[in-house]
């Protein structure tokens, strides 16, 4: 959660859970979130509730929903250098495309080239 800037007490004012019932769950072991509060958390993070419990594989759609919703919630400049980093991957994937031969369709390109 910090490594995405996601302090607690945001986590917890997103999710209407009072920061004493969150915090807990990171620093007690035998701590854990409620079903509703589960729930919440999975919606928040776009991911089923078995990958916060199990670990659960997250299925490639909800992980393109997640990334989408990270990004909805980024701020202008993080936005920018999420963009700039996806560009940087499709270009360095052309890149290995053109290498390998023609374009095959369904390739994505980047609507500014």
């Amino acid at each position: 959660m910090d490594a995405r800037g996601i302090k607690r007490a945001e986590l917890a004012r997103a999710l209407s859970i009072p920061y004493h019932r969150l915090n807990p769950w990171f620093v007690r072991p035998a701590a854990r979130p409620n079903a509703e509060d589960l729930d919440a958390l999975a919606k928040y993070f776009g991911v089923p509730i078995g990958h916060l419990i199990n670990g659960d594989p997250i299925p490639e759609a909800s992980a393109r929903d997640w990334i989408l919703q990270v990004y909805d919630r980024l701020p202008p400049q993080k936005r920018e250098n999420l963009e700039a980093f996806v560009r940087f991957l499709a270009d360095e994937q052309r890149s290995r495309d053109t290498e390998q031969g023609p374009e095959q369709p369904g390739q994505a390109t980047h609507p500014d080239r």
